[in-house]
């Protein structure tokens, strides 16, 4: 009898951890959520990545173009290729035509344009050897000058920029 007891305990025993497993609340602890629980969501960039076909990996997309006041760190946002500093004066009228030809234009995708306060930004003109507004810097993802081109007199079109800079 003491035997038969043994079997029915044994049996409640299994049959309650069956059920503690089955209804218990899905929880993981593997390494990857872990990981993804430590990520500080307010630094990620929405760039989603695609596959290419014809090399079958995976490669980012490009942001839409942007023409926005200059920030430091806008210039190295991994969405863009082509980053190019304005250097404006509110008070030029070139800089008023390009920023109108600027504003109406549909940037491409990869490309930011930032609008640099010539009058304030006498460290980034020193630095890039600006010399007067309406100057216009194509700059890498360090910050480092790739091209300067000085667009005072020439055409105002979003076209102009992206030649000159090139």
């Amino acid at each position: 009898m003491k035997f038969l007891w043994w079997i029915v305990g044994a049996v409640v025993l299994v049959g309650l951890l069956v059920l503690v497993v089955v209804l218990r609340p899905m929880t993981s602890n593997t390494a990857m959520d872990a990981v993804i629980d430590d990520v500080d969501v307010s630094k990620v960039v929405d760039v989603p990545a695609t596959t290419n076909p014809s090399t079958d990996t995976p490669s980012v997309v490009l942001a839409s173009g942007r023409y926005e006041n200059y920030s430091a760190d806008l210039v190295d946002d991994s969405g863009y290729q082509t980053t190019i500093l304005f250097f404006y004066a509110g008070w030029c009228p070139e800089c008023r035509g390009y920023d109108q030809a600027i504003e109406a234009a549909n940037l491409p995708d990869g490309l930011q344009i930032l609008k640099v306060n010539y009058d304030d930004a006498q460290t980034l003109r020193q630095k890039y050897g600006v010399t007067i507004q309406s100057s216009f810097v194509r700059v890498n993802s360090a910050g480092e000058k790739q091209t300067l081109w000085n667009g005072y007199g020439k055409e105002k079109s979003l076209n102009a920029i992206v030649e000159n800079t090139k």
